[in-house]
């Protein structure tokens, strides 16, 4: 019902959305620093002093939020942030999206291994969902082999990896395509220690940005990390709880190489997929400063009504081409993004369905499963 109703929505409607949820973050960061002044107005001794501003600044730490820093501390938490992406080959070229950088082309070993063992894996998983004959189980190592688990979660995990895989070839695709011309921008920003993006935006929209777009970068920066140890942890936690694995030789020896070639792609896919949901957050981020500052910068001029031709002229044309800029982003990645949705939509009410609702017998089965849809 959710998803149906944001794809009638138009798009004035979807940055009303947008817009209301960013404001509402604004006053939750405004309440806490006024509730943090006000603690600092009380008669603390000078232990209790030290221990409140300890305790703010590990929040702030926690959160990512660059409170009193340099912009210098925004720029190294977007480098971090495109580092890593790059590294799980959600971009070969992160925020340098530039026909100059895509000229030399490299064969990427990595990337082509994600490719070889996803479509092995998801032969597998068919093959595991589809047959109940125990000596196939035996050989394809199956996680659950000798239990009375039903294939839930095979099937879970075989939809899960098709998924992953597709949005990560099309998110490949639009990089070549072109389609990610705005990632540009940050790059841009990045060169010139956003002084650009200062002139651009009126001063109450760049300090929102500039915390948000802090905020996001190190919260995923710090997420991949955590995603390549809890994907690992799900994927094999049924194997190692497996009695089976420790008494039957031929069966260790087959669901560990299984178990390689299942758990190399869900750690990329899952982390390019978290990367990508990322990257479309600091997108529209931008998109909407802008829009945020170009009516700002309207309402100034219809009062003040100083140099009124100039800026006039200035404001049609940077709409005009902010309204381009939309439209060409709009037309290149709402299917993708579409997708994108449907996916966490789906795979979300799927390990809900397999981890709460379906008969299963095993607990760890069942907590892996909803934790799976949960997230």
């Amino acid at each position: 019902m959710l998803l149906t109703y944001l794809v009638g929505l138009s798009r004035i409607q979807l940055k009303l959305i947008i817009f209301i949820y960013l404001t509402a973050f604004n006053k939750i960061i405004l309440l806490i620093e006024i509730n943090a002044m006000e603690l600092t107005c009380f008669k603390f001794n000078s232990s209790s002093k030290k221990a409140l501003l300890l305790l703010k600044q590990i929040i702030y730490n926690i959160v990512g939020y660059p409170k009193d820093q340099p912009l210098q501390s925004t720029i190294e938490a977007l480098s971090v942030f495109e580092k890593r992406t790059k590294w799980f080959r959600c971009l070969n070229y992160g925020f340098v999206q530039s026909k100059q950088a895509k000229s030399s082309v490299k064969f990427d070993y990595i990337s082509w291994a994600i490719r070889v063992t996803a479509v092995i894996s998801i032969i597998r998983g068919l093959a595991l969902a589809s047959t109940n004959n125990s000596w196939y189980h035996l050989i394809l190592g199956d996680p659950l082999f000798g239990t009375n688990v039903l294939p839930y979660a095979s099937l879970f995990i075989t939809i899960w990896l098709i998924n992953i895989y597709i949005i990560f070839e099309w998110f490949r695709w639009a990089e070549r395509s072109g389609s990610l011309f705005m990632l540009y921008d940050f790059h841009q920003c990045r060169l010139d220690n956003f002084n650009s993006l200062q002139n651009e935006l009126t001063a109450s929209s760049f300090a929102t940005f500039r915390t948000l777009t802090h905020i996001i970068s190190i919260f995923f920066s710090r997420f991949l990390v955590w995603g390549i140890f809890m994907i690992t942890l799900l994927i094999n936690g049924p194997l190692l709880s497996n009695p089976f694995y420790y008494h039957n030789y031929v069966f260790t020896i087959t669901s560990s190489l299984w178990s390689i070639s299942l758990t190399f792609p869900m750690v990329y896919l899952f982390n390019c997929i978290s990367c990508i949901g990322g990257y479309f957050i600091l997108i529209s981020l931008l998109m909407l400063v802008r829009y945020k500052s170009l009516v700002k910068k309207g309402s100034i001029v219809k009062v003040t009504a100083s140099n009124a031709n100039v800026d006039i002229s200035y404001l049609v044309s940077r709409t005009i081409s902010l309204g381009n800029e939309t439209d060409a982003l709009s037309r290149s990645l709402k299917y993708l993004i579409l997708h994108y949705i449907m996916f966490i939509s789906m795979v979300g009410d799927l390990g809900i369905f397999f981890g709460i609702i379906a008969p299963t017998e095993s607990i760890l089965i069942r907590y892996i499963l909803s934790s799976l849809g949960f997230l």
